[in-house]
């Protein structure tokens, strides 16, 4: 578990399903070629596991060969010491390619951003967190970051 994981867990978790925020996602392929997205379905469950939904994409192909992501949150501030956010290093547990988890994310990606958006989704990919780091790392522990 990530450090002060339990502490935090509300606090952290609030921060990240709260929008608007920008969640990029760093991923690397089984040579250590970078890719780096950017996800609007990312959300973090009460587990401590972070889900989301993805398409066919570099960064589907990537996990599949690497499951290590980083998956940087950030909240812009006028100045780079007044940024808000974390760097969450994870590995993915499981991509799930059917079955009612599935279903229910596109059913409410339809609702949101329409028919066109959810039926491009072909996966859920659940990551089991392992380290968090502050966004602007000064030595700080992570959760004066948020």
């Amino acid at each position: 578990m990530a450090e002060n994981m339990t502490i935090s867990n509300t606090r952290l978790k609030n921060f990240f399903n709260t929008r608007p925020r920008n969640i990029i996602i760093s991923t690397a392929n089984k040579n250590r070629e970078p890719n780096v997205a950017i996800l609007n379905s990312t959300r973090l469950e009460d587990n401590d596991l972070i889900e989301f939904e993805i398409g066919k994409s570099i960064t589907l192909q990537n996990i599949k060969e690497n499951p290590r992501i980083v998956f940087m949150i950030a909240r812009e501030g006028n100045s780079l010491m007044e940024f808000k956010g974390v760097r969450i290093y994870s590995k993915v547990i499981d991509i799930q390619t059917a079955g009612e988890k599935l279903d229910n994310a596109k059913e409410i990606l339809r609702i949101r951003v329409g028919k066109e958006a959810a039926d491009s989704i072909i996966a859920t990919v659940i990551c089991k967190i392992e380290k968090i780091r502050p966004l602007v790392d000064r030595g700080q522990v992570w959760d004066k970051s948020i």
